[in-house]
């Protein structure tokens, strides 16, 4: 079996491709099935270790995940073609994953941020199409609520939180940019980003929100920076490789960039980015290529979550800088 390339071919068997603007774009020509896909073969420089740990029950990609009191939670995703609104949680001091309450909706190609210890799944593709869902779960009660939704329904977007903020970015040919507030449950319409794009990744340091990669007419190199404060947007140096479906992270002050897919790549690399110096480097690869994984920092790791290699993954490797 062989992985279709975009968001387009699950959107056919909804009916929705000749309403959906962006869908010719995603991937340029290239065929709605591949039949080969190769690997990147770089030789990976010996920075940082990666050590692989407990498999996520549910083999998946596209999904949302984040951080609360060392327990990372994976919600949703696609796994054999089909949307899925399981949420699993990862204790990373006991290398263990628990089945926790469902999402109210399943959808693939959704994005999640944690904000005063509470998850939040945010759009994605469901049974009816794109969605502005936004649904909230409380660890403590393992419980889900429905919250505001944003004002545009969007698949294969990012988010990042910053300063209490949730910041939902890009997707599916948009740059539209809405920033979330859960103590009024409204959202804000802020400056859209230069290129619009879908499958990027985010990442904050030091209070910046980095958003990198993606497709738009194939993959990007793109990196652009939002300054919440004067809600504003500047263009840094790209990255060393364009790819789409990839993860970021911020940890410290750096922002780790791993995964992703230029077809027919499907790249195990990791890039590095210094805020300070405006530059690139490359730390030591993933053991595992994909693309449509999530990533996640806990106790000063980062953790790679699920994703794509040719099937479903339930992978878990997890870097040490």
């Amino acid at each position: 079996m062989f992985r279709r390339l975009s968001i387009c071919s699950a959107l056919i068997t909804l009916g929705f491709i000749s309403t959906i603007t962006g869908c010719s774009n995603g991937f340029g020509a290239t065929p709605a099935l591949q039949s080969v896909v190769t690997r990147n073969q770089s030789k990976p420089l010996a920075l940082g270790s990666w050590t692989t740990k407990a498999d996520m029950p549910t083999a998946r990609m596209d999904f949302g995940c984040d951080e609360i009191n060392g327990i990372v939670y994976a919600a949703g995703g696609e796994t054999g073609f089909s949307q899925v609104n399981t949420l699993e949680a990862y204790d990373t001091a006991t290398n263990s994953w628990t089945t926790k309450a469902p999402m109210p909706t399943p959808r693939s190609y959704l994005a999640a941020a944690a904000v005063n210890g509470t998850l939040y799944a945010i759009g994605g593709l469901g049974s009816t199409g794109f969605l502005n869902t936004v649904e909230a779960y409380d660890p403590a009660t393992d419980t889900w609520s429905t919250k505001a939704s944003m004002s545009t329904k969007r698949a294969e977007l990012a988010v990042a939180a910053v300063n209490g903020m949730i910041y939902a970015l890009g997707g599916d040919g948009v740059g539209t940019v809405e920033a979330y507030d859960p103590t009024t449950n409204a959202w804000t319409p802020k400056a859209p980003m230069p290129k619009f794009r879908w499958r990027p990744a985010a990442g904050v340091v030091n209070g910046s929100l980095y958003l990198v990669g993606g497709s738009y007419h194939g993959a990007l190199n793109t990196v652009e920076v939002y300054d919440p404060t004067s809600n504003t947007w500047t263009t840094k140096q790209p990255m060393p490789t364009k790819r789409s479906g990839l993860a970021a992270v911020g940890l410290g002050n750096r922002l780790y960039a791993m995964g992703g897919e230029r077809l027919p790549n499907i790249y195990s690399r990791v890039d590095v980015y210094n805020p300070t110096t405006d530059r690139w480097i490359e730390k030591a690869h993933m053991p595992t290529a994909r693309y449509g994984l999530c990533a996640a920092v806990a106790n000063g790791s980062i953790y790679a979550i699920g994703g794509w290699d040719g099937t479903w993954l339930h992978t878990v490797e997890a870097f040490t800088p």
